[in-house]
């Protein structure tokens, strides 16, 4: 054979073989997300299979929540209907953790008793239960903000700690909720690893491991859930979150996450019907915040997995009233196919 022929033999086969693995490049690169089934959009491996909703601390003075009496009266109350609590924890100059969404609130006592901007991490468990949260609660004519509790009963309102917190919500007869948990300052908390480690411990003491996920504030905070107790399921950093928003922006394909939940604000890009789409395909659960009353069923049909409010009445009674009517249009359609 001649020399000539035999580079172009050569040269051919480069050719073809380039050309095979462009063509697959091109397919991997314009393979799309599969088209999500609308049978199964509330599928959820986590959770229910409905749209649930996640009652947030309504971050007030009236402190509502954070305390034994106030998770009582808002999970029975206000939270009706829904089955999912975020609670935000401070960790104590002791190391303790308590169940606390803000810093020390202005109604209480704090300032009298340690100083002007004393914080959760300057005092001591012992030093905290000795804090009244409800210490200033009237109203501006004079007037105790929660009609029918005696003031010794108010006198002894105190910090809840993590393992009442648990106690609380793992109780027997107790519907079992979906606890959200995080940090109210990441930096605050000495040993993030650590203190994830007795969140997990707590969790799972009271049956509740596979009814919580951690919501990380930062990139430290979720590599150390990822490798002091794996088992923790986890929700996306915003910065892991505006990742994975880019991907579906090019329909990107995903091997494997180290979160199973996006937690975030319902704007723009998180509350767009291809994002939704996108991330439940990939088996993850989709919590959106801050979702406007007119937009509920919108995001609803979406296939969002959960909405986080402050004010859940009103989210779950639109929800309520959407599954009446869905109800109601399949009796109907039964109806009308049997005749």
């Amino acid at each position: 054979m001649k020399k000539t022929t035999k580079i172009l033999i050569a040269v051919g086969a480069v050719v073809l073989a380039a050309a095979v693995i462009a063509g697959i490049l091109f397919a991997v690169s314009s393979r799309k997300v599969p088209e999500l089934d609308k049978e199964k959009t509330n599928e959820n491996p986590v959770f229910y299979n409905t749209v649930y909703v996640v009652g947030q601390p309504p971050y007030s003075d009236e402190l509502v929540f954070d305390t034994q009496m106030g998770m009582n009266n808002y999970w029975s109350a206000t939270h009706s209907g829904g089955n999912g609590v975020e609670v935000v924890l401070q960790q104590s100059k002791d190391g303790e953790l308590i169940m606390l969404s803000e810093a020390l609130p202005a109604m209480s006592d704090a300032d009298d008793l340690y100083g002007e901007d004393v914080k959760v991490s300057d005092l001591t468990l012992e030093e905290l239960r000795r804090i009244n949260l409800y210490y200033d609660c009237t109203d501006e004519d004079g007037f105790r903000t929660y009609v029918g509790l005696t003031d010794e009963r108010l006198a002894r309102v105190s910090v809840v700690t993590l393992d009442e917190m648990l106690e609380f919500f793992g109780s027997p007869g107790r519907v079992t909720v979906r606890l959200f948990v995080r940090f109210y300052d990441e930096a605050q908390i000495a040993d993030v690893g650590a203190a994830l480690e007795t969140v997990y411990n707590g969790l799972k003491a009271h049956a509740l491991e596979s009814n919580a996920v951690f919501l990380p504030q930062s990139d430290e905070a979720a590599a150390a859930a990822d490798t002091a107790c794996p088992d923790l399921v986890r929700a996306a950093t915003n910065a892991e979150a505006k990742a994975l928003y880019r991907d579906s922006s090019r329909n990107k394909t995903q091997e494997s996450l180290p979160y199973s939940v996006i937690y975030e604000k319902c704007n723009g890009q998180f509350g767009s019907e291809k994002f939704i789409h996108y991330a439940r395909n990939l088996g993850l659960v989709v919590v959106l915040s801050d979702v406007p009353e007119d937009d509920v069923l919108k995001v609803r049909g979406y296939g969002v997995s959960a909405i986080a409010t402050s004010d859940a009445e009103p989210i779950i009674q639109i929800l309520k009233d959407a599954k009446k009517a869905d109800r109601e249009a399949k009796k109907a359609a039964d109806s009308s196919a049997q005749q």
